[in-house]
């Protein structure tokens, strides 16, 4: 019974450690295709001349429409949006994250937002998370074989 006690926490605490240390999609803001966090006509120049040929440095915000491509059909609504006021770009936007529509590899382009942790309290996120899984697998498999070697003693 203890056997699968120990066996069932260490199924658990891998999903955990694969959920944590995963990889993650790249972060970006829809439109910002110069990559400097500001969606302004900048970006629109410079979509205009990724469109013809050129380099951008988020090819990710490119796609304003999020209907899957980097197109005139984006130049025209990022246009509107920068210059008339028009319709906001679908998220990620107006702030840095993930694209909530179309998971994708890549790098990012930006850095989301951390939230605050006061400084007396150890952030247990990404590796840090990942090593403490990792010490409560050790730690379970070290008490289980104790309980059998004193068992069969």
């Amino acid at each position: 019974m203890r056997q699968r006690y120990v066996v069932f926490l260490a199924v658990i605490a891998l999903l955990l450690l694969a959920t944590v240390v995963g990889a993650q999609n790249p972060t970006f803001i829809r439109g910002d295709v110069n990559a400097d966090n500001v969606v302004d006509g900048v970006d629109v120049t410079e979509l205009q001349g990724y469109l013809f040929g050129g380099t951008i440095a988020c090819e990710f915000a490119a796609d304003v429409n999020d209907d899957g491509i980097a197109n005139t059909f984006d130049l025209s609504y990022l246009t509107d949006y920068v210059n008339s006021g028009g319709s906001e770009p679908p998220a990620p936007f107006p702030n840095c994250g993930e694209d909530p529509t179309s998971p994708q590899a890549g790098t990012s382009c930006c850095e989301p937002a951390q939230p605050v942790v006061p400084e007396n309290l150890p952030s247990m996120t990404g590796y840090g998370a990942g090593v403490l899984v990792l010490l409560m697998i050790v730690a379970a498999v070290v008490i289980w074989r104790k309980k059998q070697s004193s068992v069969h003693a």
